[in-house]
């Protein structure tokens, strides 16, 4: 077994693989036990890629990112869209 895993991934109890967090979240601490240890990224700023320790930064002007937001310019309702 995994007796530790780096920053932005987790490891499921009883086993020795590391998993990055997924995209929309970040992993700030180390020794992640499941996903839902993952951060969400916080309403304003987003989450691009998996794997990541810290959010990849603010959305953009004009723009409306929701919690876990994955885009800097979303447009698909799930993380909404101001005008």
């Amino acid at each position: 077994m995994v007796s530790f895993t780096s920053y932005s991934h987790y490891c499921p109890r009883g086993t020795n693989v590391t998993i990055p967090c997924e995209k929309g979240t970040y992993g700030p601490t180390e020794q992640l036990g499941s996903q839902a240890e993952c951060k969400g990224c916080e309403p304003g700023e987003y989450c691009a890629k998996d794997g990541l320790n810290q959010t990849s930064g603010n959305c953009s002007a004009g723009f409306f990112c929701r919690l876990n937001a994955s885009v800097n310019e979303p447009t698909d309702g799930v993380t909404g869209w101001y005008q």
